[in-house]
């Protein structure tokens, strides 16, 4: 990670704080006041690979990291313009930076533009901006010239598919001169920015099973970082070949392929594809656990499992992992399984456990303006027994007992239209689960909603329908602490540091009395 330190103008809360400077007479006026939250008419180039340095908040300052294969996203427009979504790595916004043509392959971005707009309903806005000195330190501004206008303008290159913010001479000392940036109208910086920004294809393609092969279940026990640990895999076998899915992933089935030699079966790095819940590309990447690796893991080549013919059984010893990883060259786990070992699972599925409603905000009640839903959805059945979560499902009914539609129109991370919903989907807009716990938001008018769980195994079996009326607030089930916390801390997925909880899915860190460090993911 390249970490510089920043001093920023004012406060950086930026989901709650309102922002007490006035905008200024003279500075540059914004292109729109409306950040672009609906998908704009035309196509949408999805998972595409995002590579960047990117700037983000920590505690005392601004660091900035350089990232790749992160997943990004953009839509050719109808109106010949290109809109990259989410311009800010590391801040999300769920919105869109609109770039005009200017000449051939040449696009500029008129700004400010409105990106994002907080509970307080104060706007945020994408900026250009450049390095100068603050009054506790250096920092980014807008660029004034000496008639008094503002340099605003930053041009992309839109060539073969490939999006590339085009630089301006970007190095002053350590720092990069020029950046994309989040702002104020008023100019102050937000302690988000890009530099070296493309969104480029792919050049790596997603395994599938060869025609004709059936995978089965399969137990994956595992050592993770709060001890032992199973999962449910599928594994299937051709010729040499062992196939195994993504045991982190829980919608798409994702595979990594095994060669037999022997009495082993032997894996490289490869591509698994896009994870779209978390935002990143991930790859199977072969690891051994240390306590004295910075990121507690080294790479290796390959990851080599003993293998039992007669058992159709894999084990894997000496501390070796399987990670579950962003890019293939450095650590950036996703997932981790120490000493893992496959074996096939041969219990028969029963009926789902039903969902545990947790909370349930009227539409029209909240803060939001709108309805939500949030419960606990276990995966497993009525005997304590796992389910393969990608075979899980949930469905919502009305009090009129019609099943509730999801469509794309109101959806916006949905491609089609369901009233199933995968046990996986986390668009991190109105999806949302970590773990067992879920949450989804709706728009329309109900007084009461009953939620049911379908699992599609061998044959399809589904729980009891579970009603709620009002609001029910019987909270969130969490383990278990002997110990007071002394301190509660939040990060994001990616392990940033929050000064409070956002919406959506964070990673709460509680240090208790006795020293203890307590993990778990919460939705709010």
């Amino acid at each position: 990670m390249r970490k510089y330190l920043f001093t920023a103008l004012a406060s950086c809360a930026l989901l709650c704080a309102p922002v007490n400077a006035p905008a200024q007479d003279n500075g540059p006026k914004p292109l729109f006041t409306e950040p672009i939250t609906k998908q704009p008419k035309g196509r949408m180039v999805k998972n595409q690979v995002r590579k960047a340095l990117s700037f983000y908040t920590d505690v005392g300052g601004a660091n900035v990291d350089s990232v790749d294969y992160y997943i990004g996203n953009y839509v050719i427009g109808d109106d010949d313009c290109v809109y990259l979504k989410n311009p800010f790595t590391f801040f999300p916004t769920q919105s869109y930076l609109k770039l005009e043509c200017l000449n051939g392959d040449t696009l500029v971005a008129h700004m400010p533009q409105a990106i994002f707009i907080n509970t307080e309903e104060i706007p945020y806005y994408a900026s250009r901006m450049v390095l100068k000195a603050g009054s506790q330190g250096m920092t980014y501004g807008f660029e004034q010239n000496a008639d008094g206008t503002y340099n605003t303008d930053m041009r992309f290159l839109f060539r073969g598919d490939t999006l590339t913010l085009i630089g301006e001479d970007n190095v002053e000392g350590d720092y990069p001169k020029v950046i994309l940036g989040l702002t104020t109208l008023a100019g102050i910086w937000k302690e988000a920015g890009e530099v070296e920004l493309s969104v480029r294809p792919t050049d790596k393609k997603p395994l599938s099973l060869p025609q004709g092969v059936k995978p089965q279940l399969y137990q994956l026990s595992h050592t993770g970082f709060y001890g032992d640990a199973t999962d449910l895999v599928e594994v299937a076998f051709a010729d040499n070949k062992v196939y195994v899915s993504n045991p982190y992933s829980t919608t798409a089935l994702q595979w990594a392929e095994g060669e037999i030699k022997g009495n082993s079966v032997v894996f490289a790095r490869q591509y698994l594809g896009p994870n779209e819940s978390d935002g990143y590309h991930i790859f199977f990447v072969p690891g051994v656990y240390s306590e004295t690796a910075p990121d507690f893991f080294d790479l290796a080549d390959t990851l080599r499992f003993n293998y039992d013919n007669t058992a159709k059984s894999l084990t894997a010893t000496d501390l070796q992992s399987i990670l579950i990883n962003v890019g293939d060259r450095r650590v950036f786990t996703a997932a981790a399984y120490i000493n893992p070992s496959l074996s096939p699972y041969t219990a028969t599925a029963g009926k789902p456990a039903n969902p545990e409603i947790t909370s349930f905000g009227r539409y029209g009640e909240e803060a939001e303006g709108e309805g939500y839903l949030q419960f606990e959805f276990p995966s497993e059945d009525v005997y304590a027994q796992p389910l393969f979560k990608n075979n899980l499902y949930y469905k919502v009914y009305t009090a009129e007992g019609k099943t509730l539609t999801f469509s794309p129109e109101k959806y916006s991370g949905l491609d089609t239209e369901i009233t199933e919903v995968p046990y996986g989907l986390n668009d991190n807009t109105d999806f949302f689960m970590a773990d067992d716990s879920h949450k989804f938001y709706f728009f329309q008018a109900a007084d009461s909603l009953g939620l049911q769980t379908v699992y599609k195994g061998e044959q399809e079996l589904s729980s009891d329908i579970v009603w709620t009326t009002g609001h029910t607030t019987t909270g969130i089930s969490q383990p278990a602490i002997s110990q007071t916390a002394a301190e509660v801390r939040y990060y994001d997925l990616q392990g940033r540091r929050l000064s409070q909880p956002r919406r959506g899915v964070c990673i709460r860190q509680r240090v208790m009395t006795n020293g203890s460090v307590a993990n778990d993911k919460t939705i709010k």
